[in-house]
């Protein structure tokens, strides 16, 4: 649950430089930006590590190999998650820092690749469905 809702956090927010134009200037969001990734930190980063052991000593336990094809489509699924997770941080970090200006456009979407990709997670988990 920290894994995901970290995520969903930080879809948000790189959404939020482009989609949160105001006169008011960038300060304001900088801050988010910088909350959010000491929140990560703490806690989504920490939650994924934790997820991704637990879930390698479930294979490991559960006599999983060689796997059958709803596992390897779930660990594909959790490796783009976790990719997805270190593009958008490091966006977030260079937005921090100046040197990327605002994340890429096509980040005021990132919500969605997101969502049908934890539902697909999720879905293979509960249905094994192969």
């Amino acid at each position: 649950m920290a894994w995901m809702g970290g995520m969903v956090l930080l879809a948000m927010t790189a959404s939020l430089p482009m989609s949160a134009r105001s006169s008011e200037g960038t300060g304001g969001r900088l801050d988010i930006i910088s909350v959010i990734l000491v929140l990560d930190a703490r806690f989504t980063s920490p939650a994924m590590l934790i997820t991704w052991l637990l879930g390698l000593t479930l294979i490991m336990t559960g006599n999983w190999f060689p796997p059958s094809g709803w596992l390897v489509m779930k660990l594909v699924a959790v490796f783009l998650l976790s990719g997805f997770h270190g593009i958008l941080t490091g966006s977030l970090r260079k937005t921090l820092k100046g040197n990327g200006g605002s994340p890429p456009p096509t980040f005021r979407y990132a919500g969605f690749p997101f969502a049908v990709t934890a539902t697909l997670v999720v879905l293979m988990a509960t249905t094994k469905p192969f």
